[in-house]
């Protein structure tokens, strides 16, 4: 018998006790051998191992722990309550429940082996007294130790190894690992990874983050570290963060660049690497200040925690940039600062902020970058078109509200802070006593990030970077952005947009169009197995917010979806409109058919997280074009297109039915009444669409994610991700054989077996070199 201690101290280790079983498994067989995990400590039951990962409608039920029989072996992994308490003190009240639960299994004549990832310093004399020991650790002998002394307070290498996390934003396991690896001091050290998880100074969860009050001193002891270390430690944090979103690299960049300058004197100018994170900042001032309504809430408290945890260092070495954030945060926030931190340039912060009323040269401008009209007191830069408006311009508003329509009259310096706040203008007029200017609303298709118009009527529109393989290809399509051809029609209620065909190469074909859902990107490819071309259709997903989780009053919630939060996801990807079909596997990865209902049109379904991740996708990845990845969507990406704007348990509303999706029509939804149910996946396209245009979401096959479930809290999250790098990978959706609960838009499962799991395509976007 195995005894798995999966409480949330061990977290750096949750994958090596996946693996154990798994070996053991492939060892011994199932015969004789019971996995057993407790998640909440000796008193809090345990669960069956090979049930979680079996696939399942509930969860294993959790059961109350019972001696084995008379002569049997236990083999316990655990830290027998070492982390999280302190060391140098009598044993925690968690290692004495340990010991009393040692004891009475070594009273019902039941033989207890522990197997500990710690170090040798780390070890207490009075569990080793209990039992023997063995330590699951690089530098660990091969027979039961005891301990020498008593257990030191901070293990040795505990603070290199926190330094470099540091100037590291997120830490999840397998980066912590790779530092511990290059912790100068005890490299072998097993236990440092738990150490640093659960030491006071850090915050511990899905990912490991050094708290701010603590954070100057550990930067000091990083600059002190050697000089090979900074580039190692450098090189690990890009390899293992290359999926991150473009606000917490650029974090971590900057933060690392100005160390390792400091410590090398502080008298060279910048590199190019912290040149660039510098850019990304100001351009962050710039979208703080001339964000609109809806934006500003999904920005705002993103960049407010962000100055909050902001080392006075790095601020202080470049305070215009960040002086200049702070007046904009300040301003937009529409409150007096009651108190600036010591870094601030005060005569920057206030030549920033722009006194209301004041009458300033102003500008009217169309940002393509934002997709609306703006006046602003800065001249168009980088992505807009404008000309200048004296300061005696005139400017009337019209807005809708539940009176009715509203006119208002404004001056240029009052319109400049005032127009942001109406969320609902129907028309703006600008006279400037040369020419009158009247911008009207016009609905812009999803997908579409903005569009210009030249005298002949024709639209340039703006789609998202994409990048190409042939040379063949026009220069104009090699730029950041894309633009298809439309023509105005009717009152200019109605784009009419063309569809423009790409070859890639003899094995695929891409294709780039719009209809009523908004624009899509076709990928076409040549079946292995015939004359027959199977096409992919994918839908833009546009950057926004979104709340993630389910409240309290949903019927049939679990705890895992709470507290309900605030998501912002700042990169828009392609993702599939259609879970992967098996005509779309075959084409692409060959060999034989995984899937138990055969059949083209259906989802490809019984493979597994490796399957795709290692089979499908490097395959597919030689297909596509330059600057696009393919990659499965992360947890809090498909819930958010799965959602796509709605806040009900279900995209299509509080209720479903077997004509909206396909679920176990024997358990339905929140008293619902029972149907017939299909009992075997229906073609892809079988049922309608959510609003964004992606089939089936809910119900039919559950899909895989890229991440493992997170633990969610109520703070507002920026491009969330969970662990990476472990056994456990979230799927969400719901299938055909479960209940119709599961199929909601925030029911989470975790890793479980193949049997009906497929996946939905994703593609991320990958900047080139210069543009």
């Amino acid at each position: 018998m195995v005894v798995l201690d999966f409480r949330d101290a061990l977290w750096p280790y949750r994958r090596d006790m996946h693996r154990l079983c798994q070996r053991l498994l492939s060892e011994v067989g199932r015969t004789g051998l019971s996995l057993r995990v407790m998640a909440h400590g000796p008193a809090g039951g345990w669960t069956d191992w090979l049930e979680e990962q079996a696939c399942r409608p509930r969860m294993p039920q959790v059961l109350d722990w019972v001696p084995p029989a008379p002569g049997s072996c236990v083999l316990l992994v655990s830290d027998f309550g070492w982390f999280g308490a302190p060391a140098d003190g009598p044993p925690s009240p968690l290692t004495q429940r340990w010991l009393r639960w040692v004891a009475q299994q070594q009273k019902a004549q039941v033989t207890v082996l522990g197997l500990a990832p710690l170090g040798a310093d780390q070890l207490r004399p009075e569990v080793c007294r209990r039992l023997p020991v063995l330590r699951w650790s690089p530098d660990g002998r091969l027979h039961p130790e005891r301990a020498a002394s008593p257990p030191s307070a901070e293990p040795a290498g505990l603070a290199p190894l926190l330094a470099m996390v540091a100037v590291t934003r997120r830490v999840d396991p397998p980066l912590m690992r790779a530092l511990r690896r290059l912790n100068p001091v005890t490299p072998l050290h097993a236990g440092l990874e738990g150490a640093a998880w659960n030491h006071p100074h850090t915050q511990g969860g899905r990912v490991c983050t050094l708290r701010p009050q603590h954070q100057v001193g550990y930067l000091a002891r990083f600059r002190l570290l050697p000089k090979h270390l900074h580039a190692q430690q450098d090189a690990l944090r890009r390899q293992h963060h290359a999926h991150l979103r473009a606000l917490l690299v650029q974090e971590e960049n900057l933060l690392h660049a100005v160390q390792v300058r400091l410590a090398r004197g502080g008298r060279q100018p910048p590199g190019e690497v912290e040149q660039t994170a510098l850019r990304f900042f100001q351009h962050l001032v710039l979208t703080v200040q001339q964000a609109d309504a809806a934006t500003l809430r999904n920005w705002l408290p993103a960049v407010q925690a962000y100055l909050n945890e902001l080392d006075a260092l790095t601020a202080s070495v470049h305070r215009q940039v960040f002086s200049e954030l702070m007046a904009a945060v300040v301003q937009r926030r529409g409150q007096p600062a009651q108190a600036l931190p010591g870094w601030v340039d005060v005569a920057a912060f206030q030549s920033a902020q722009t006194a209301p009323g004041r009458a300033v040269q102003g500008y009217l401008v169309q940002d393509l970058r934002q997709r609306r009209w703006l006046i602003q007191p800065q001249p168009p830069e980088a992505g807009q078109n404008g000309r200048a408006l004296a300061p005696a311009t005139q400017v009337v508003v019209r807005w809708q509200s539940q009176a009715g329509e509203q006119v208002r009259a404004l001056r240029l310096g009052s319109a400049v802070h005032d127009l942001a706040g109406l969320d609902e203008v129907v028309g703006v007029e600008v006279n400037d006593g040369r020419q009158v200017f009247q911008l009207l609303p016009v609905t812009r298709p999803r997908g579409i990030l903005g569009w210009s118009q030249n005298k002949d009527l024709a639209l340039s529109l703006m789609l998202p970077d994409l990048r190409f393989k042939e040379t063949t290809i026009a220069d104009d399509l090699l730029r950041p952005h894309n633009y298809w051809r439309a023509m105005l029609a009717g009152q200019r209620s109605q784009l009419i947009i063309d569809t423009i065909h790409f070859t890639l190469h003899e094995g695929c074909i891409f294709r780039i169009g719009g209809d009523d859902f908004g624009s899509y990107l076709d990928l076409q490819f040549n079946s292995r197995r015939g004359k027959n071309k199977v096409v992919q259709r994918f839908r833009w997903i546009e950057p926004g917010s979104f709340m993630m989780g389910s409240p309290k009053t949903e019927p049939e919630r679990n705890k895992n979806e709470g507290p309900q939060h605030r998501v912002t996801l700042t990169q828009g990807f392609w993702l599939a409109d259609t879970a992967c079909t098996q005509a779309l596997w075959l084409a692409v990865a060959g060999g034989e058919n995984p899937s138990i209902f055969k059949g083209n049109e259906l989802p490809v379904e019984n493979v597994s997280w490796d399957d795709v991740m290692n089979k499908f996708i490097p395959k597919l990845q030689t297909l596509l074009p330059k600057g696009a990845e393919a990659i499965l969507p992360s947890e809090a990406q498909w819930e958010y297109a799965c959602r796509a704007g709605t806040q009900t348990p279900f995209n299509f509303g509080k209720q479903i039915n077997p004509e909206l999706v396909n679920y176990n029509g024997s358990h339905p939804y929140n008293n619902g009444p029972k149907s017939i149910g299909r009992k075997k996946p229906v073609p892809s396209k079988t049922l309608p669409a959510n609003n964004w245009g992606l089939f089936q979401m809910h119900g039919n096959v559950w899909e895989w994610c890229f991440d493992a479930p997170r633990v969610y809290t109520e703070e507002t999250q920026t491009d969330p991700l969970g662990p990476i790098g472990n056994d456990s990978h979230a799927i969400r959706g719901g299938s055909w054989f479960f209940y119709a609960g599961d199929a909601r838009s925030a029911f989470r499962y975790p890793d479980v077996k193949p049997r009906n799991i497929g996946f939905r395509l994703a593609l991320r976007l990958i900047p080139s070199q210069g543009a």
